[in-house]
């Protein structure tokens, strides 16, 4: 029997093999959950999401891709961990505590998505499997392009916006560019 993911999501993007797990989950005890997933395999990455601070697909390659080129180059970075990385980058700070409390701070959120880098498709299948005994497959958090635009400018932008004219709000493309941008210069 093969090895079938549910997720449709399994992207590569650059030198990373990346699957995408759109997750409701039953319970908040994310810290359990994230134990066992690193007990499929120690080497595997994973970094689980709020699915707010997510603007689109487009925005996980974009961070990812800042991630995959400071590999190629050998930059070294303080954050040694490519798991908090992803996590600061979409959290725009370089304090692991507040990416963590930007993240798991709702205790009612049980929407995440759940990113998982490994080169092997059985560890994929092996991921998806125990998050969703965790929760159910929730693609639709994941497709609905940029709706969570509002959320990150309040979360993260409003109070540093002088111009709420400017084509960076307006256009999709150029505020995605803005996003991948400010989680880039995140960690410098």
């Amino acid at each position: 029997m093969g090895l079938i993911v549910k997720s449709k999501y399994i992207l590569k993007v650059g030198s990373l093999k990346v699957g995408l797990i759109p997750t409701t989950f039953t319970n908040t005890n994310l810290k359990d959950i994230y134990d066992k997933l690193k007990l499929i395999d120690k080497e595997i990455d994973i970094s689980i999401i709020d699915y707010r601070l997510i603007l689109s697909i487009k925005h996980i390659i974009g961070i990812l891709r800042i991630i995959d080129e400071k590999k190629k180059r050998n930059n070294t970075s303080s954050i040694k961990n490519i798991e908090i990385e992803i996590l600061m980058r979409f959290c725009y700070t370089d304090q692991i505590s507040e990416a963590l409390k930007i993240n798991f701070g709702d205790p009612f959120n049980r929407n995440f998505i759940v990113i998982v880098i490994s080169n092997h498709d059985r560890i994929f299948c092996e991921v998806e499997r125990c998050v969703l005994d965790k929760g159910k497959l929730n693609e639709e958090i994941l497709e609905k392009d940029t709706s969570n635009k509002e959320y990150i400018i309040d979360k993260f932008f409003k109070k540093h916006i002088k111009e709420w004219d400017s084509s960076i709000f307006k256009d999709e493309r150029k505020f995605l560019e803005f996003v991948v941008e400010r989680g880039a210069i995140a960690l410098k």
